[in-house]
């Protein structure tokens, strides 16, 4: 199948999708902690007003 193309291309190739997978990883979990600290923010918020009487 890859016989036109050399393996340094093919391997070149495959770590480049490596690193594309990463990087959206890398994305998905920096969106993933940002919810998460809103999440507890919220949880704080609501914790300090109920403390209030």
């Amino acid at each position: 199948m890859f016989s036109d193309f050399s393996t340094s291309f093919v391997i070149l190739n495959l770590i480049l999708i490596k690193l594309a997978s990463v990087k959206l990883a890398m994305k998905y979990m920096k969106r993933v902690s940002a919810e998460l600290e809103l999440i507890v923010q919220g949880v704080k918020f609501a914790f300090r007003v109920h403390q209030v009487k």
